[in-house]
């Protein structure tokens, strides 16, 4: 994973509530007790690391009640009506030039 910055001496919480201030923090890793390594994306080079014994991950996750401004809630439905759209306008134009 990208490292994007090395916090100490942080507590738990403050290296949870930095994370979360933090638009680029995806992840952060506590650890030592008083380091707390922030992570951004792409999370990349993923390892097993046993030497990190008590080290705890807090994972940035977006709540599912939140809507994004200008995103389609359902965008299956904004491609059915684009393609029913276009339907009803082929339509139209061969209909309309068959009466002449």
């Amino acid at each position: 994973m990208a490292d994007s910055v090395l916090q100490r001496p942080f507590t738990e919480e403050e290296c949870k509530k930095s994370c979360m201030e933090d638009c680029f923090c995806s992840v952060a890793i506590f650890r030592l007790g008083d380091s707390c390594w922030k992570k951004k994306l792409p999370l990349s080079n993923g390892k097993v690391d046993k030497t990190l014994n008590g080290a705890k991950a807090f994972l940035k996750v977006r709540k599912d009640n939140i809507s994004l401004v200008g995103v389609p809630q359902n965008p299956t439905n904004v491609t059915k009506n684009n393609n029913r759209e276009t339907l009803v306008l082929v339509l139209s134009v061969l209909f309309s030039s068959s009466a002449i």
